[in-house]
């Protein structure tokens, strides 16, 4: 049973991720917005409970309205950090004479919580993680993950998915560096554009 737990610290919030109680992965972080640290049990990477652990952490701090999320004293020889953190999202900036590395990432504060259009919601979402996509084994596990996510059912989001995407606002993906089956739907620039048209909330600069 996987399950979030989320202690304080006088300003510190301390989250950790526990598989069948047992801690796997852990997380410091000052206030909502700084992330002070992310540590994996040895045992356990390359299980994505890293990712899993700083997707919510970061859906706290949209929650509580932080429009970047940062973090900081990243070495910059410690590759598995770098590519970590480079994947997610993350934009690394050299610091201390480049020896160490400060990350930001924009995130998503969407005024529309609940939007009633189910093809507001798909876009929504794909905004939320458009910088590390929707990613799945395959088209249909993808498409599975997001009518799941979204509360919909999979006819529905399969229509919603192939008409945007006939629109130009959705595309499938593929990174160079995996696999073909490696695949997730992305939100595209007229995509967003077309979220700020329908949410006056949203800023083209924010993104």
């Amino acid at each position: 049973m996987c399950e979030i737990k989320e202690r304080t610290e006088n300003d510190e919030h301390i989250i950790e991720l526990t598989i069948e109680g047992e801690t796997v992965c852990s997380a410091r972080t000052l206030g909502y917005g700084l992330l002070e640290s992310i540590t994996t049990d040895q045992h356990s990477r390359r299980k994505h409970y890293g990712t899993r652990l700083l997707q919510h952490i970061e859906e706290i701090a949209r929650q509580n309205e932080v429009r970047v999320m940062k973090t900081t004293d990243i070495d910059s020889k410690d590759m598995a950090a770098v590519s970590f953190f480079r994947k997610i999202g993350y934009n690394l900036e050299p610091i201390e004479n480049g020896r160490f590395l400060e990350g930001s990432k924009k995130l998503v504060v969407a005024e529309v919580k609940n939007p009633k259009d189910p093809k507001l919601l798909v876009l929504f979402y794909l905004l939320e993680f458009r910088d590390y996509g929707v990613k799945e084994k395959n088209f249909r596990a993808s498409l599975t993950y997001i009518a799941k996510e979204c509360k919909l059912s999979v006819w529905a989001t399969s229509r919603i998915l192939e008409k945007s995407r006939k629109e130009g606002l959705v595309e499938r993906s593929f990174f160079q560096n995996v696999p073909p089956e490696e695949q997730f739907f992305q939100i595209t620039r007229k995509g967003i554009k077309y979220l700020i048209q329908k949410d006056k909330h949203l800023q083209y600069s924010d993104f």
